[in-house]
């Protein structure tokens, strides 16, 4: 091979090399930037888990106080129950 002919080779392959140089840079910036959609994303999912996470308990806490209280009334009418049916049963 002559040197001339190894030089074009040489040449060729630099112009190739920075054709690939150029779509990788470009690939990496398209990466790049899906990374950031996917990270706001999952920020944004995070928050929406917390919030409705807290929005569940605060339903489980209503729900508990609710059945605590008709819990306490029933209990309540029990004991009335019982205190009448001990004086009768007492007569």
């Amino acid at each position: 091979m002559k040197s001339d002919e190894v030089e074009e080779i040489k040449r060729h392959f630099g112009v190739v090399a920075e054709g690939l140089q150029s779509q990788l840079k470009l690939a990496v910036e398209a990466l790049d930037a899906k990374i950031d959609v996917l990270g706001r994303d999952l920020v944004a999912l995070r928050e929406e888990t917390r919030r409705g996470f807290a929005e569940t308990q605060a339903m489980i806490k209503f729900s508990y106080a609710e059945l605590d209280r008709r819990v306490s009334s029933l209990e309540t009418i029990v004991s009335d129950l019982d205190t009448r049916l001990r004086r009768v049963e007492g007569n």
